[in-house]
């Protein structure tokens, strides 16, 4: 059996075994894996997925289309369990929709220590001594510095054979707990043998890839794998407790194949986005926190601040952390009652002030944090089956408590308090995730919860259907599309200093749609080691002068999804043109984002190296139209060099489409653009037509 998307084949014997991806046929393996306590898992089984044979002992019973996909079902009756493996086609883009769900079908509970979404092996050829041309592209991450692009060689990553047994080592990416992407994203890009083949995973909390060899010895006639597992009591410490007639259903992978490298993996992956999660595109957002107000918010500086923000082109007003009572706090406050403080507000109070925001004409927006609650609030003082306990206490401290949305008071609860800021006319919530729910005693806890507040996500969508919500964790450390398939916009980062923002926005756009990713651009900045310090806002005034630091705020805010903060009342009329120029074009290259593609033509910037500059595209399906985004960093050079001779066919030509005026400029030269930019941290936008 053999199912194809674009140029990525799935080929099947008639046992079941995955036999290629995308390669030549070699021996074939169950596309899933399965490790059951008591059972015999296979030497090293803790440290490579190939040496866990269980899996290969369960019956094919066929296959049959269910809902577009096509279903392959696998028994064993002396375990008492079936696994069925969901594969979808997502048109012709190269990518496959997969999930994986277990059923106990026996009579006693099965503890289940490590279950894949999917196994996918057969490429890359066999096990060798000398290790093979292989590369391994992934991202690390962390709070501000989101989506960091990693590249190894299998070499580098040690993964070449050291005896005449089975290869005892695999490569694994994985996070723990609620942030899904506080250590890396759940993606990889395996590239070799002709092109490359990825897998890109939702998350329902801890989450597991691993890369190895699937060879039992030199002689075995299998090739590389990629795994993604959802189960795994090694190395993210969950594991299943399956009763008789219990099922488990895995979260979803999207895995693929292309020809050529990650450009063209980036076009694939990007356009069957597209098809799953399609949805809402959030307005562009004025939020008053980052390098801003810092959440010492009344109805004045709200004010001021809206009326700038509609002055320039802004569709919508967030007022962050500080609406609520904050009893002494100065950043939170209290968390979990979402009811107004008034007396920050004049005589009309909250409301008033969203009044007032929508009539500037603007899309009234507040920020919460729905999961949690302080110990100031007054729903904290709810039973302790509100809540997630371990060993019969709440998880986290004064700041922070879990709410457990596995309780239905819980979710009915959560879903007045959204209810109530809905009726006072907000049609946007930044909700926040600012602790992670970590690893506990009762590690499913953390997933049963996890999927509880997907669910609960959902349902508040379809009550709310004009209700933007953006998803936000602390930034980008929960930016993965098991939750953010129920949001409009995802925060990508917390990131504060403007010129580290470019490598982020760089892996971000290749982890989430474009449209998706809320990228912050904060002109005139009130930085937060000074924001208790008036007179800081009239040094950085000076430094803004220029506007330098204007165009790469907007520059790097245009790349994505642009939402806008910084102490905009304070720019002189010279930078609140360019901020305006910047909105317009942002608005009008809307249409033309939506359709096209993220492309590397430098590469990716690091952010601890960021090199003397970088560049972004983004690419039209025809391949006729980039939109290059540059920045240059400290440098010694004055021109910088980009190469785009893959998309050209004839001629082509060069614009600067922001800012209108401006010493950056660029020019054709053979099969580059090449863009010369004389002051550091110059940015510009440019538009290249292929002929």
């Amino acid at each position: 059996m053999i199912i194809k998307s674009g140029n990525a084949v799935l080929a099947f014997n008639d046992k079941g075994g995955l036999t290629s991806f995308s390669d030549r046929e070699y021996d074939g393996f169950n596309p899933f894996k399965i490790c059951v306590q008591g059972e015999g898992e296979g030497q090293f089984s803790e440290f490579t997925s190939a040496n866990g044979y269980l899996s290969q002992t369960f019956d094919y019973l066929g296959a049959e289309e269910i809902d577009d996909y096509t279903s392959l079902c696998y028994q064993s009756p002396s375990l008492g369990l079936e696994v069925r493996v969901f594969v979808q086609p997502i048109a012709d883009t190269g990518v496959f929709r997969i999930y994986s769900s277990l059923k106990n079908i026996g009579e006693k509970s099965v503890e289940i220590n490590r279950f894949s979404s999917v196994f996918l092996t057969g490429f890359g050829g066999g096990i060798t001594k000398k290790a093979p041309d292989i590369t391994v592209h992934y991202f690390e991450s962390c709070w501000q510095a989101e989506a960091r692009y990693v590249k190894k060689s299998v070499k580098e990553l040690g993964l070449t054979l050291a005896s005449t047994h089975a290869m005892a080592k695999a490569f694994t990416i994985l996070s723990q707990g609620a942030y899904t992407t506080g250590k890396y994203m759940p993606s990889m890009l395996v590239e070799g043998d002709g092109g490359i083949r990825f897998v890109f995973a939702e998350c329902d909390g801890g989450w597991r890839i691993q890369l190895g060899h699937a060879a039992s010895s030199i002689e075995h006639n299998a090739g590389w794998f990629i795994e993604s597992d959802a189960i795994s009591a090694s190395d993210i410490g969950s594991a299943l407790l399956l009763g008789a007639g219990e099922s488990f259903t895995s979260p979803t992978v999207l895995a693929g194949f292309v020809e050529g490298g990650m450009d063209e993996a980036m076009e694939a992956i990007t356009l069957a986005r597209r098809v799953v999660y399609n949805g809402a595109v959030a307005p562009l957002m004025f939020n008053d926190y980052m390098n801003c107000i810092w959440c010492n918010v009344n109805e004045k500086i709200t004010e001021k601040l809206a009326k700038k923000a509609a002055s320039v082109g802004v569709e919508g007003y967030c007022i962050d952390s500080g609406w609520y009572k904050m009893d002494g706090g100065e950043t939170f406050g209290v968390l979990g009652d979402w009811a107004p403080d008034d007396d920050r507000f004049g005589e009309g109070g909250v409301k008033g002030t969203v009044e007032t925001i929508r009539s500037l004409g603007l899309v009234p927006g507040l920020w919460t944090e729905l999961e949690v609650c302080s110990e100031g609030a007054a729903a904290y003082s709810f039973p302790d089956e509100y809540f997630i306990l371990s060993n019969g206490k709440r998880v986290g401290d004064q700041t922070r408590v879990f709410f457990d949305f596995r309780n239905p008071a819980v979710c009915d609860y959560i879903e007045k308090c959204v209810r109530r800021i809905y009726d006072m006319g907000v049609r946007y919530i930044k909700n926040d995730f600012n602790a992670a729910l970590r690893w506990i005693t009762d590690a499913e806890a953390i997933r049963e919860n996890q999927r509880a507040v997907i669910a609960f996500y959902a349902r508040i969508r379809a009550l709310f259907p004009d209700l933007y919500i953006e998803n936000c964790g602390s930034g980008g450390l929960r930016s993965e599309y098991g939750m953010l398939k129920n949001f409009c916009v995802q925060s990508t980062s917390d990131q504060e200093i403007y010129y580290l923002y470019p490598p982020i926005v760089q892996g971000m756009l290749a982890n989430i749609l474009p449209e998706h990713a809320g990228v912050w651009a904060y002109p005139y900045p009130h930085l937060f080691d000074v924001r208790n310090d008036p007179s800081a806002l009239d040094a950085e005034a000076e430094r803004q002068a220029d506007g330098r630091q204007t165009v790469f705020n907007m520059v790097s805010g245009i790349a994505g999804n642009l939402y806008l903060s910084g102490r905009i009342d304070r720019a002189d009329e010279f930078n609140t043109m360019l901020i305006s120029e910047g909105i317009s074009l942002f608005k009008s290259l809307r249409e033309f984002k939506a359709n096209a593609t993220p492309v590397y033509p430098n590469g990716f910037s690091d952010i601890s190296d960021l090199g003397e500059f970088t560049t972004l595209g983004m690419i039209s399906r025809d391949k006729k139209k980039l939109v290059l985004y540059f920045w240059r960093f400290e440098a010694e050079s004055n021109e910088f060099k980009v190469p785009v001779g893959k998309w050209m066919k004839g001629d082509a030509s060069v614009k600067r489409i922001y800012p209108a005026e401006s010493n950056v400029s660029a020019r054709v030269e053979g099969e580059s653009v090449v863009i010369s930019a004389g002051e550091d941290f110059s940015a510009a936008i440019f538009e290249v037509d292929f002929n």
